[in-house]
């Protein structure tokens, strides 16, 4: 173990130090900075880490660990090398020492994963996983706190040193888009991947990939209800899999009608498989499509706003009204006053006025391209921010 490891260890626990009393951390334990084994994954031929939002419960429980370790660690305020090697050593070994348990939660990485030859434990590759936002456990769990709750454990610079520490190549996550692309700021999107069929009950999946100009790729995969990769089946995903590695490959990337069938990409990804056929027959494709990223990224900002179809219409409760043409026409749940005027004056923001119900009062967009729905994203979101009184 180098020096610079050390110093991140020692700055986790400080802050470990300073959060363990506050109530919304769970007692006990010490702080969960990776699940693996930090030398394997160091010496394998391709580093991959999967990145989740904080340790849930089932992650802090003691049975976990050493005992006996947890208990000293729990106790101690200065961490000398003897106490660091210790909470390495319980870090290391969390699959190690729980071979019988299922580990169901982490298995679900295993669609991705085992595509690259790579798994947490008896594999070519060695994973490493670890957390965004902090490594502490919280109670409630980190989706029940508030914004003002999140700001006061979390520590994302933590995360930001070990990452560029372990230098990965691929990141795999299945975490909220805004989460996301907040932290990972100088990655930018290359494609996403819808599924083609799925329980509607239980909604949608996609896989969305990313890269940065230092060759690092992120694959960020649907979640639900907390499991990564839900709902997504894994013929479908390893279907998508093979275009993703074609795409790291760097096979042609102009044309991605070369990687998959755009139409049955279209079609499926319309919230009613008949009714989108209807629509695509009668519309511009690119209409369709642009509904399925906007579609996608509302979906992204939690589950509250359901989707339903009136009509022509796609009505996102509480946040907006989408119209589908060859382009999109969307009514966006804000009020208009609250848009300063120097908006409106650049021409893609309007004020929208319903005649048959004057006090349904809106703004509206036209999105026609993906730097139009770029633009609209900041508008949509404080709309559901607002219509569900969080903050994301």
């Amino acid at each position: 173990m180098d020096n610079q490891l050390k110093e991140i260890i020692k700055d986790y626990w400080d802050d470990f130090i300073e959060k363990r009393n506050l109530p919304l951390v769970r007692k006990g334990g010490f702080p969960i900075i990776w699940f693996g084994e930090i030398e394997k994954y160091m010496s394998s031929s391709l580093k991959i880490v999967t990145v989740g939002i904080n340790p849930g419960v089932e992650f802090h429980e003691e049975s976990n660990y050493n005992k006996n370790d947890t208990k000293i660690l729990n106790r101690a305020n200065e961490l000398d090398d003897v106490l660091m090697d210790m909470l390495v050593r319980n870090l290391n070994g969390y699959f190690s020492n729980n071979l019988d348990k299922n580990h169901r939660w982490f298995k679900s990485y295993n669609k991705v994963l085992q595509h690259f030859n790579a798994y947490y434990y008896n594999s070519e590759n060695a994973v490493l996983h670890t957390d965004l936002q902090t490594a502490l456990s919280t109670d409630p769990k980190w989706s029940d706190l508030t914004a003002e709750q999140k700001n006061i454990v979390k520590n994302t610079d933590l995360f930001d040193k070990l990452i560029k520490y372990l230098k990965p190549k691929i990141f795999i996550s299945s975490i909220n888009y805004i989460d996301l692309e907040k932290f990972f700021h100088d990655f930018n999107k290359i494609h996403t991947f819808y599924v083609d069929e799925i329980d509607e009950n239980k909604g949608k999946g996609y896989i969305t990939i990313y890269c940065n100009n230092q060759e690092q790729h992120i694959i960020n995969g649907y979640n639900c209800k907390g499991q990564p990769y839900g709902n997504i089946k894994q013929d479908w995903a390893d279907n998508v899999m093979a275009k993703i590695k074609s795409i790291f490959e760097g096979k042609e990337l102009a044309d991605l009608n070369k990687l998959y069938e755009k139409q049955d990409i279209l079609i499926n990804n319309a919230p009613d498989r008949i009714s989108a056929t209807k629509t695509l027959k009668k519309t511009n494709s690119s209409g369709v499509e642009l509904f399925g990223l906007l579609s996608t990224y509302i979906r992204s900002l939690g589950n509250r706003a359901t989707e339903k179809q009136r009509k022509k219409d796609y009505v996102f409760q509480g946040v907006c009204k989408v119209q589908v043409t060859k382009h999109l026409l969307v009514y966006i749940d804000l009020d208009p006053r609250t848009i300063e005027q120097s908006v409106y004056d650049e021409g893609f923001v309007k004020h929208y006025m319903n005649r048959e119900n004057p006090d349904y009062k809106c703004i509206s967009v036209t999105i026609k391209n993906l730097d139009h729905l770029e633009k609209a994203k900041p508008y949509i979101e404080k709309a559901y921010r607002n219509k569900y009184a969080i903050s994301l």
